[in-house]
């Protein structure tokens, strides 16, 4: 089966003039939106923006609109219409959930957590799917499946026995779980099997080292590093670190933006791979 085509001629350089006018677009579009949306009316969004919140809000939606650019110029069509979809539910989360007005910093927080990563792995899935690059059922991906879910059980391990707090609830907790803690348990669970399953496709099927090294020592890292600060604030009797996140609470939440490193690590060194087989 032949791999999609938006452009005969020139597809790189047609991917790089949609990239563009992604980039540039979409924050605008963003904005847009915000303005028209109620937030708090006494106070406009762009107001309470710091120059490092500026530079985060163009980065985070210039990234997407790039991506999404890239996956409507690849015919990615299930990707994009999956990405806007998830971009509306991380806007109106807050009005159906809580009643409260839409707000852009849950906004961007939500889309670097769950977007980013959401429409990473759906347009590099969907277009090998539509290429014909591998089969998603081998062998090699439910190894990397179930090593994945591994992951996820060990890091549960490691918050209970370091930190005297669990991530994943009991069979008893499940029925008194609210729906926001049910969404967040999803998409950080998955951020851990994905992080670790990925990593193991692309080292498996691609021969790339960099992903799979990139977690490894971070899981290393932040788990010896928790371990150290549990030797000095976590008393016989409880939880002893308070409100400040450890190493290893870091790397469970932000499993999801893992993700995206891990892929863009592989990228890059595929990348330098064949710059040096061209030199």
């Amino acid at each position: 089966m032949p791999g999609p085509s938006s452009d005969s001629t020139d597809p790189p350089q047609a991917l790089v003039r949609a990239a563009v006018v992604g980039f540039l677009a979409f924050p605008l579009a963003v904005a847009a939106v915000f303005v028209v949306l109620p937030e708090q009316a006494t106070s406009p969004w762009w107001q309470r923006f710091s120059p490092l919140l500026w530079v985060t809000f163009v980065g985070v939606f210039g990234l997407v609109g790039v991506e999404l650019a890239a996956a409507w110029a690849l015919e990615c069509r299930i990707t994009v219409v999956t990405t806007v979809l998830a971009l509306a539910g991380v806007v109106a989360w807050l009005p159906l959930a809580f009643g409260e007005p839409p707000n852009i910093v849950f906004a961007l927080g939500g889309t670097v957590l769950v977007v980013v990563p959401l429409l990473t792995i759906s347009s590099a899935l969907e277009y090998g799917l539509r290429a014909d690059a591998y089969n998603p059922l081998g062998r090699l991906e439910v190894v990397s499946l179930l090593a994945g879910i591994a992951h996820l059980f060990v890091v549960d391990g490691l918050t209970r026995v370091l930190e005297r707090r669990s991530l994943l609830p009991g069979v008893a907790d499940l029925s008194r779980i609210e729906p926001i803690g049910v969404v967040v348990l999803a998409v950080v669970s998955t951020g851990l099997i994905f992080a670790l399953a990925v990593p193991i496709v692309l080292a498996g099927r691609y021969r790339l080292g960099s992903p799979l090294a990139v977690v490894v020592v971070g899981f290393v890292c932040v788990s010896y590093w928790t371990w150290q600060l549990s030797l000095e604030t976590l008393p016989p009797a409880g939880p002893g670190f308070g409100i400040s996140p450890t190493p290893l609470t870091a790397y469970t939440w932000g499993s999801t933006v893992l993700v995206v490193v891990v892929l863009g690590c592989g990228g890059l060194e595929m990348f330098v791979r064949r710059l040096r087989s061209t030199g």
